[in-house]
């Protein structure tokens, strides 16, 4: 395992106390949240909404400024005068911007002391990037309900947001919970598609006339099904078949339909016809909505979301913002992403917007902890090009659009004096639930292009793609460690929890660049998965290389590495698992290893490990396999990949004579949770207990639904 800086040497409760503030200025309050307490030394300001004005003098408990951009201008006006820690305190309410709220140098504290907004202790504040509706509903059948504004500010609608929670657009065809294959269409020999029309066979023609296609969305997975596409509809030709497509398909690097492709249409007036659709008519200004049974439509909120950024700190690697500290704050409502502009994030073949409610670029030691992210349209937090010693800790994330947090870095200014990416940041105890609801080419975390990330103590769950991705691991460095991993790739063929993701090419290029000696460390994780279908604990994709897997525990959950190098998986577990993809190349320096593992799934109906090798013949291989306990049917054959592409099933015991030492075909004698007990002949090997007991957050479920 790599050295770990100074940085990284947290203290459980204390974790970004130590960077920050005293550890007594945090505390937990009545309401089950963590917020910033009084301190004897600090300068205290203070924000109301609902009783707050703003003039000067002002900015007092009694007295205090009323929108947080008068409160950040007098800051920046004022800060020459301060040497002490300051603290905006933020009373409870509903902040609803206009604009972005925009930190340059002009608003740090020259880069000597900490700035702080914090959520009063003990109240709810929330910083919202949409407008609350003050509805009049009108109802002809008490089934469906119309509402009629006209605001400058909203132009369309792309998301509606009840009781802060997304509601649907009405869609074609409609929603199955129970049978996901019935909720769309498969492209079939009748389609035609080009970027500007999509031919459809007859079988998918709508059976209600659609007299206003103008304002649908095609929504379409590639033919990898690990991406949609997203298009607006101009027209539809129902006697031709043909729907006319307009702005879209941008949502991905790599895009490619063609038969067996999936996909539904949104936004159709005619298709409002189930409970919790909606539907925006743009030329008449008018929303129409079918409540869930049991909602008092008259009591409940409505938000239309109209920014897609809240916050951005925007400095540079010549003169970068400094200590900033967000605490305690909910940032709640940002519009949909799927119709910006998407750019290649690094070297990968990901793609995302250069937009976020939370955006961080050019900066040093900011601080993001205790906030929630609610209700997100586009990715949440962003950390692009240089950044530095920045901790996002405790933080609770729930139905974000497109991914959760995302670091990348500028792959064209990494030589010389050119540092231009994020590096040495803590992501810490964090929850996140519902990422990927928009754009399913997405991750709880995403990283690019960046270097000693640590992802410790978090816990991912409900996730339409992956929980970690990394875009590339050029820099390398980065620690994954304790988090707790399940309910994830619930929207795309390809299900991994953690992946590794970039072709070769992204190295022919930047060989030079690329570090051959910065590992990243996948360590004492426990990732579960619930799919019925393959699903992979880790996913280490074509040209990767540099990674130590250890310690985890893996349930239901298999392997996969394509053609790297430098790849060592050594002292884990798996569970019911049915799947290990090891696929090396011939070259003898890939320096590969498997080793001390224990793979248990004595209930196996088929074949129990894919061991692909492209060499002519296994033994051939350059993976270092020894030392495993397999625990399984052993009569079941491994498959054995030739450089035709054709199978060979070679039977278990041979293929362990001809590539294994050292390994064991036996029960590992585990307990009732999966781990080495004292009596396991697994110790015999080498093979050390592990460590996933605390696995997840560091403080318990101490963020809590409000």
């Amino acid at each position: 395992m790599c050295m770990k800086p100074i940085f990284f040497c947290f203290l459980a409760c204390t974790l970004i106390v130590s960077v920050a503030l005293s550890p007594r200025s945090w505390a937990q309050t009545k309401t089950n949240t963590y917020s910033v307490l009084p301190e004897k030394d600090a300068i205290y300001f203070y924000v109301s909404a609902a009783n707050g004005i703003d003039k000067l003098p002002g900015g007092t408990i009694s007295t205090p400024f009323k929108t947080l951009q008068f409160a950040k201008n007098f800051i920046r006006n004022s800060r020459w005068q301060f040497r002490r820690h300051v603290v905006i305190f933020i009373r409870e309410g509903i902040y609803e911007l206009n604009e972005p709220l925009v930190f340059t140098t002009d608003d740090d504290s020259f880069g000597q002391t900490r700035i702080t907004y914090a959520a009063y202790p003990g109240e709810r504040v929330i910083i919202s990037g949409g407008i609350r509706l003050k509805p009049v509903w009108e109802t002809r059948d008490n089934r469906t309900y119309y509402l009629a504004f006209n605001n400058p500010r909203i132009s369309n609608i792309y998301q509606l947001l009840i009781n802060g929670k997304p509601q649907p657009m009405a869609r074609y065809p409609n929603r199955d919970t129970l049978n996901s294959t019935r909720e769309q269409f498969v492209l079939d020999s009748a389609y035609v598609f080009t970027d500007s029309a999509m031919r459809i066979s007859a079988n998918h023609l709508p059976i209600k006339k659609w007299l206003r296609a103008g304002s649908g969305i095609l929504n379409i997975m590639d033919k990898s099904g690990n991406a949609n596409l997203m298009y607006q509809i101009n027209d539809f030709n129902a006697e031709k078949q043909t729907y006319i497509l307009g702005n879209g398909g941008f949502q991905t690097m790599q895009p490619e339909v063609t038969t067996g492709c999936t996909y539904f249409v949104e936004n159709m007036a005619e298709e409002l016809d189930m409970t919790g659709e909606w539907h925006y008519n743009v030329s008449a200004k008018m929303l129409s909505y079918m409540p869930p049974a049991n909602t008092d439509i008259n009591k409940a909120t409505a938000d239309i979301p109209v920014l897609s950024s809240l916050i951005q700190i925007r400095g540079t690697d010549k003169d970068p913002v400094r200590n900033l500290a967000f605490v305690g704050i909910e940032f709640y409502a940002t519009t949909p992403s799927s119709f910006n502009t998407f750019e290649q994030m690094g070297v990968s073949n990901w793609a995302t917007t250069n937009s976020a409610a939370f955006q961080i670029e050019g900066a040093e030691q900011i601080i993001i902890a205790n906030c929630r992210f609610r209700s997100i349209g586009g990715n949440a937090i962003l950390v692009k090009d240089y950044n530095r010693r920045h901790t996002i800790f405790g933080n609770d994330f729930q139905a974000i659009g497109n991914n959760a947090i995302y670091l990348t870095g500028n792959s064209k200014q990494l030589t010389g004096s050119q540092r231009n990416y994020p590096a040495d940041i803590g992501i810490v105890n964090n929850r996140v639930l519902q990422t990927g609801e928009k754009i399913y080419q997405s991750a709880a975390i995403c990283i690019s292009t960046a270097q000693n990330i640590r992802i410790q103590n978090n816990d991912f769950r409900h996730l339409s793609s992956a929980a970690i991705c990394f875009a590339d691991n050029l820099l390398g460095s980065h620690q994954v460690t304790g988090n707790h991993i399940t309910d994830f790739g619930l929207s795309v063929r390809q299900k991994a929890a953690v992946m590794a993701y970039a072709g070769e090419h992204a190295y022919l290029s930047l060989r030079p660049i690329a570090s051959q000696t910065n590992f990243a460390t996948i360590e004492n994780n426990l990732i579960a998965s619930t799919a019925t279908s393959s699903a992979f604990a880790v996913w280490l994709m074509e040209g990767i290389q540099n990674f130590n897997i250890t310690g985890n525990q893996f349930m239901r959950a298999g392997l996969s590495f394509s053609a790297g190098k430098k790849r060592k998986i050594t002292n884990n577990i798996w569970l019911g698992s049915s799947e290990l993809h090891l696929w090396a190349g011939s070259d003898s320096l890939s320096d590969d290893e498997f080793s001390m593992n224990i793979i248990s799934d004595p209930t196996a109906k088929r074949t129990f490990a894919y061991v692909l090798h492209s060499s002519l013949s296994p033994e051939q291989s350059f993976i270092k396999t020894y030392n495993n306990i397999w625990h399984f049917n052993g009569t079941l054959p491994v498959q054995h990949r030739l450089p035709s592409g054709s199978i060979q099933n070679i039977p278990f015991a041979e293929w362990q004579m001809r590539c294994e030492t050292g390994s064991l075909l036996t029960d590992p004698l585990l307990n009732q949770d999966g781990h080495i007990t004292d009596t396991s002949p697994a110790l015999q090997l080498g093979i050390r207990p592990l460590n996933t007991t605390s696995a997840g957050l560091l403080l318990g479920e101490f963020l809590h639904e409000k």
